[in-house]
């Protein structure tokens, strides 16, 4: 989904009400009007407007006696206020991640290979144009092993850099942070999440690379 930091919703500001549909597209039992409340710090009267407006503008929908978020609204949950670039550079992007995965993959340095990347958000309907950003689940799996040869392996690589790691967990979650760089390639116009991100269960989605090793 396309907006800007500027835009409103219901009188609030949109990263304000992303955040808001993040954190109600994550509950399952859905939110009453109080829980809109609490969350914008307004009256019960005052929520009770902005889940109407709210529901007005597409964003979430009633659900029995409880409000869940709809496409639109899980839309806007995984929105990044990028500055919107064009279909054509946004598939020079895609392009550019597919080749960096089968690079990785077929190299053996890396100590985990690309399982799956699932494209989903605006770029998937090809009347948007310009789009926000390309939204991209990855899945990630160690190169098959033995947990001693992935452990010495491991070692190996964790002596060899020059990073300096904030804490023990950044240090050995280095494989695949490096995995995911390498991915990225420092790309504004990629956004990326992993397979297991909620947002995918309730968007349209585009399984767009499987790993096949020989």
């Amino acid at each position: 989904m396309r907006v800007q930091s500027s835009d409103t919703f219901a009188g609030f500001s949109a990263k304000v009400v992303r955040d808001c549909m993040r954190q109600l597209g994550g509950r399952t039992g859905g939110w009453s009007p109080g829980d809109f409340g609490n969350f914008f710090s307004i009256t019960r009267k005052q929520a009770n407007n902005v889940v109407k407006e709210l529901s007005r503008l597409g964003l979430i929908e009633r659900r029995e006696s409880v409000w869940g978020t709809t496409v639109k609204g899980n839309a806007l949950a995984s929105a990044r206020f990028t500055r919107p670039v064009s279909r054509s550079v946004a598939q020079r992007h895609l392009d550019g991640l597919l080749e960096r995965a089968q690079s990785i993959n077929a190299n053996p340095d890396y100590l985990y290979v690309v399982a799956k990347l699932i494209l989903f958000g605006s770029f998937l309907r090809p009347e948007v144009d310009p789009v926000g950003d390309v939204d991209i689940a990855y899945e990630l799996k160690s190169r098959p092993m033995s947990p001693e040869e992935f452990e010495r392996r491991r070692r190996e690589k964790d002596e060899a850099t020059t990073r300096r790691f904030a804490n023990i967990v950044e240090r050995y979650g280095w494989p695949q942070t490096e995995v995911v760089r390498a991915l990225t390639n420092r790309s504004r116009v990629l956004s990326l999440t992993t397979t297991d991100d909620g947002i995918l269960e309730r968007v349209p989605t585009k399984v767009i690379y499987l790993y096949s090793p020989n």
